[in-house]
């Protein structure tokens, strides 16, 4: 059976989203941190709830033999660690934020508004179809719900806007809004909302798209470590901003897993893995792709560090020659250095 493609960003986003609860990382009870060491314990790393821990029994975890001959370029003995930073969020604040995406509220808004939002909770405002939330830890989330394309009318009155044209429209607004600051690099731009439909006179499927989202990403010490999405429809207007990238310091460095321990370590409760069917059977899972960097998690979590996570996918290859596409995330600190949590309910 042919293989299931996805976006990876967009797999482990879903997995984020999708899975509804959120879980820490189980870690095993530490076997000490070395004598005379000043680095503190940290609370793990939030990451989703975890699928069927049980299809995992049954799959073995190989390296692709393409990726096996660049593994030692992930090799690294520490990195940084930062800490959260959060602060309750002001009125004036979250206004100067809407007043740059050009929903500056009136007096008679101001007056009805708070002085500062609850604690632990986003600072929230909305007027017609504009909803913007400002979190206590810097990230960000606007909308604008009557731009957000999905009708048959917007599919009519949509331009197929080439990707330059839609950069071009995000860097500007990202400028104007000042949410696009000098530490985030263009990534590129990718489809976001697309139109499925069927040709009347052939049946042919066709599919259209009617939004695109321009990342632009943050790196600490080389690696991705939040990002910014600009999303613009096909009339050329932004209807949706997220800034996932937390505020944080520095709180050290720490030593990491090497790309094999982690391979390991994804039998383990401290991994989350999407993709395994627990009704496939026996299965061989070939990691055809590894990537190193901090885990933010969706704009909306609260967690208390960022840590290095190392993501793997690749393709499952079920006994009965059934193939499917999988996604993993093995937190790549030295559980050692984690404080030990209760481990979360699978699926739960």
């Amino acid at each position: 059976m042919g293989r299931l493609r996805a976006n990876k960003l967009t797999v482990l986003a879903a997995a984020a989203v999708v899975a509804g609860g959120v879980g820490v990382i189980a870690a095993p009870l530490a076997v000490g941190v070395e004598a005379g060491s000043s680095r503190q314990r940290l609370k793990a790393v939030r990451l989703p709830v975890p699928g069927s821990i049980a299809a995992l029994d049954r799959c073995d975890f190989a390296w692709s033999p393409a990726l096996l001959q660049t593994l030692h370029i992930y090799e690294t003995q520490e990195l940084a660690v930062y800490e959260v930073r959060r602060q309750q969020v002001p009125r004036d604040e979250a206004m100067e934020i809407a007043g740059r995406l050009g929903e500056r509220p009136t007096e008679q808004e101001l007056s009805a508004l708070p002085a500062i939002a609850s604690e632990g909770l986003p600072y929230e405002f909305a007027r017609g179809d504009f909803t913007l939330r400002v979190y206590s830890d810097g990230n960000v989330t606007a909308n604008w719900a009557d731009r957000i394309p999905g009708s048959a009318e917007d599919g009519a009155a949509a331009k197929a806007l080439p990707d330059q044209e839609v950069r071009s429209i995000a860097e500007q607004f990202g400028a104007e809004s000042g949410l696009l600051s000098t530490d985030f690099e263009y990534e590129g731009v990718r489809p976001q909302l697309i139109r499925h439909s069927t040709e009347p006179e052939t049946g042919a499927m066709r599919e259209q798209v009617l939004g695109w989202s321009t990342v632009f990403v943050r790196h600490f010490n080389g690696l991705p470590a939040g990002h910014i999405s600009i999303r613009v429809n096909g009339q050329a207007e932004v209807y949706s901003v997220v800034r996932n990238a937390r505020n944080v310091a520095a709180l050290g460095d720490y030593p990491m897993l090497s790309p094999e321990e982690a391979r390991v370590a994804l039998h383990s409760p401290t991994s989350r893995v999407a993709g395994i069917d627990p009704r496939g059977g026996d299965c061989t899972a070939v990691i055809e792709k590894i990537e190193l960097s901090y885990y933010e998690g969706p704009a909306g979590w609260t967690t208390a560090t960022l840590q290095p996570v190392y993501a793997f996918e690749g393709i499952a290859h079920y006994e009965s020659g059934w193939t499917h596409e999988f996604t993993a995330l093995v937190p790549a600190v030295r559980p050692e250095y984690i404080e030990p949590v209760v481990p979360p309910v699978p699926g739960g």
